[in-house]
């Protein structure tokens, strides 16, 4: 299998190798090894790409897995049943060809990746499908909850090794070694799927309609499946064990002397457990399956890294640590209760140096308000290493992007075409050179570039369609498409004064149009040339404007003493005129 087809799991390591030491693992190979559970990752975890898909996502073509032919011939039973009924006038065979078109309930039901691993009995995808934000409580198609759909798959999975042995289409030995073997294996995997749930916080006392009555799962685990595991995990996270009607009652379930005993079992644990209004449930297990829970974990109120060896979420198919952890874009995580899942954000580190294509007009601001150059250190000082958070608030975005406006819109220095993209997209690029992810980075690239088109095709410009495009387009790093000798007094454009510049071959990040320039430049181009990820291609002559016009009104506020949650101060700074 090609390597862009296989990734790692979105778990601990130490949780995947211990789920298949288990013996009920053996010889079961989990979709999340395969190009399918490959996939699934990809889409789910490209967070930042707009072909991202939640992992709601409802999945087409899953036959039932596991029971797949336990639910076929369920179907077929049903369609048998409604044909008896039919007039005596009916047609044979239209009837016939109708039984040929039944389908497994499963071939409709509304199944997202979760539903798929409970009927899989697949516990490495269900938790990975947890890690990756699926919610617990989502009904499917059959009118199931998750813990529901799995109570009831463990029932089913008797009915399976029933038609087994009714069905004559194996050989009686099979059956009751192999088979029987295999079958024990997947009610082990669904019992962990299903304590896994509870622990995830699952619904406890939600009903569905089974065999003609409203159940609970409490009901599926003491009176049909039998496991007084679950039943003592249902019970310590607030199972009902005398629900209200029309749920039906668990005690009236019981008759002969075998359900008896379960009777006085149940009783003994309804008594040894707790239940009540205001008996706690158990803190959830955190989904990241740390082993802690998550008001120690997730929930803290702290930012977690996010591992290196998961999915980049910019859609490159390459490990987080691989790819743009190492372009100064980091990625976070973090608990969203309102989505009810582990939510990576992504951070963009400001470089600790003086950015090299600053204006010379603004870093004389800078340097008389103290700023001589460690932008980034003396945020952290005054911050208490939040800098990087507090610059990346929304709320600053939000003011950030007025100031940008009110530069396309009031200084005369900026392109026309260049101002009416920004106000198009709400979007400014700034070079990145290697400090951000190349696919993102392209993806902007080309809606910015689309974007100058449509006012070229406008019009209204007198300039050239050449002149236009070396004033707005922007290349793959979002520095100018048309880029520019850097040799001082040269400034011939690339594709319109000379066919093609020369690149540094160190750095290859400064463009000449002839070695004597770039001759002329070494002397000051050496003290940035390959110096790391913060040095970036010269900036198109807009980009240098706004900049300026920004950054000059972030110099007070950078050397003040406000405090670090006080945004309101922080917002009113932003908007403030310079000094």
């Amino acid at each position: 299998m090609p390597p862009s087809q296989t990734s790692q799991p979105h778990l601990p390591r130490k949780l995947v190798l211990d789920l298949l030491k288990e013996s009920w693992m053996t010889n079961f190979k989990s979709t999340v090894f395969t190009s399918t559970g490959h996939r699934l990752r990809f889409g789910i975890a490209n967070y930042w790409a707009d072909t991202a898909i939640s992992a709601e996502t409802l999945i087409r073509g899953h036959f039932g897995g596991f029971f797949l032919t336990l639910d076929e011939e369920r179907a077929k039973e049903t369609e048998r049943d409604s044909l008896t009924v039919r007039s005596k006038g009916s047609n044979t065979k239209t009837n016939r060809k109708s039984s040929k078109r039944v389908e497994s309930p499963a071939r409709y039901a509304e199944y997202t990746v979760l539903n798929k691993s409970i009927d899989d009995t697949d516990p490495l995808l269900a938790s990975e499908t947890i890690r990756l934000g699926a919610l617990i409580n989502t009904v499917n198609g059959r009118g199931q909850t998750p813990l529901l759909q799995t109570l009831e798959r463990l029932y089913d999975a008797e009915g399976v090794y029933t038609w087994a042995k009714k069905s004559g289409e194996f050989p009686w030995h099979m059956v009751q070694t192999k088979f029987r073997s295999d079958l024990d294996k997947g009610k082990a995997r669904l019992k962990y799927i299903a304590i896994l749930l509870i622990e995830q916080h699952a619904d406890v006392n939600a009903t569905m309609e089974w065999q003609g009555k409203m159940v609970t799962p409490l009901y599926l685990a003491t009176c049909v499946v039998r496991d007084f595991d679950i039943v003592a995990r249902l019970l310590m996270h607030g199972a009902n064990p005398s629900p209200s009607s029309p749920a039906a009652s668990i005690r009236e379930a019981f008759s002969g002397n075998d359900s008896e005993r379960d009777l006085l079992r149940f009783d003994q644990l309804v008594s040894e457990i707790p239940y009540g209004p205001g008996t706690p449930r158990p803190p959830r297990v955190c989904p990241c399956f740390s082993g802690k829970s998550l008001p120690e974990c997730h929930d803290n109120g702290v930012d977690h890294p996010y591992p290196d060896e998961f999915l980049c979420g910019c859609a490159s198919k390459k490990p987080y640590g691989q790819c743009c952890k190492l372009r100064n874009m980091e990625t976070v995580e973090v608990w969203n209760e309102e989505g009810k899942w582990i939510e990576p954000r992504r951070v963009i580190a400001l470089p600790r140096d003086m950015p090299s294509h600053i204006g010379p007009e603004t870093q004389q601001t800078m340097a008389e308000f103290g700023v001589d150059g460690k932008i980034m250190d003396e945020l952290v000082a005054k911050y208490n290493k939040d800098a990087a958070m507090l610059i990346c608030d929304p709320r600053f975005r939000e003011s950030s992007g007025e100031l940008i406006e009110m530069a396309c819109k009031e200084d005369e220095r900026v392109d026309p075409a260049f101002a009416w993209t920004y106000l198009q997209l709400r979007f400014f690029p700034s070079p990145q050179g290697r400090s951000t992810s190349k696919k993102w980075c392209l993806t902007k690239q080309r809606e910015w570039n689309l974007t100058v088109d449509k006012y070229i095709a406008l019009g209204t410009d007198a300039r050239s369609k050449l002149d236009i495009e070396c004033a707005a387009k922007i290349g793959h790093s979002l520095g100018p498409l048309h880029k520019t000798c850097e040799a001082v007094g040269c400034g011939k454009v690339e594709g319109k004064d000379v066919k093609k510049l020369l690149t540094c071959s160190k750095c290859q990040m400064s463009y000449y149009c002839s070695p004597d320039c770039q001759k002329l430049s070494w002397k000051e181009h050496k003290k940035l040339c390959g110096t790391g990820v913060h040095q970036g291609e010269a900036p198109l002559p807009s980009q240098t404007v706004i900049e300026d016009f920004v950054l000059k009104r972030l110099a007070p506020m950078i050397m003040t003493e406000p405090s670090a949650t006080d945004m309101e101060w922080f917002v009113g700074m932003m908007k403030a005129p310079p000094q």
